[in-house]
């Protein structure tokens, strides 16, 4: 992941290594979530920086992974270097860090680049996802709950969810039209969807509409389940695209799950 860092010329190296950073960041977090992040502004109790990777230490990610191992102490010094010479030089094109953290950016390349097999096999990201879940899967569950206690569920009406389900690894997708329409042109637009073992009702997966992962118009929730699970059943809540407030609907589509 940082062999573009060590093709740039020495001068930008620093530079090169916070571009990594965010390209890094960025490709972590283009994956559709299993649990999304959204609920914590409906359910109050929950920490407000949950799934939120921004510049701070102690929450980014990226930097936890290069802040350890035999890279760590010179990562976090030029890490410090980098902040504490922030800001473009006169000619307003050239970073400042880029020559004052010159000592530091050389000898962290190097470092790296013999260190790379113990630095792609760190994921922080799936250390925190895992620690994240069972605080997400909590709070969609109180939310769902009451989805489910004021409404009965419905066959979904036309063309179901795609479920993508691969037994050998017990993980797949779910895959939910962000509208619906009917026989006279009423359109529905999605608020939540989520996913439960038919059998356990253990939920699976499940996010708003703005933690849906968009992919050929469509919005996905990434699965994995047990050994024991043997069918699953996705479920979406519709409301009308105009009456908003009154007028919305539970949708339902169970699958088995092939070699199980």
């Amino acid at each position: 992941r940082f062999a573009a860092c060590r093709m740039i010329p020495s001068l930008a190296l620093s530079l090169g290594f916070r571009a990594a950073l965010k390209t890094e960041a960025l490709q972590q977090k283009s994956v559709p979530s299993k649990f999304g992040s959204s609920v914590r502004h409906i359910v109050t109790s929950l920490p407000n920086d949950i799934d939120e990777r921004g510049d701070d230490r102690e929450d980014c990610p990226v930097c936890k992974k290069y802040s350890q191992g035999p890279c760590g102490k010179l990562f976090v010094k030029w890490l410090s270097c980098t902040d504490k010479f922030s800001g473009q030089e006169a000619d307003g094109k050239t970073e400042i860090h880029i020559a004052k953290c010159r000592s530091l950016a050389e000898p962290l390349a190097k470092c790296l680049e013999k260190e790379a097999n113990y630095y792609e096999s760190l994921d922080v990201y799936a250390q925190e996802d895992k620690m994240m879940e069972g605080d997400l899967r909590e709070a969609w569950e109180k939310v769902i709950q009451e989805v489910e206690n004021s409404r009965t569920s419905f066959a979904f009406p036309s063309q179901p969810p795609l479920l993508e389900i691969k037994p050998q690894n017990r993980a797949g997708m779910a895959a939910f039209d962000y509208t619906l329409s009917n026989k006279n042109n009423e359109r529905k637009v999605i608020v939540l969807a989520y996913v439960r073992d038919s059998q356990t009702r253990e939920l699976i997966a499940a996010g708003s509409m703005d933690d849906l992962w968009e992919y050929d118009g469509k919005g996905i929730l990434r699965l994995s389940f047990g050994p024991e699970c043997r069918s699953v059943t996705a479920y979406a809540l519709y409301q009308d695209e105009v009456d908003r407030e009154n007028n919305d609907i539970l949708y339902r589509y169970e699958t088995n799950i092939s070699g199980s």
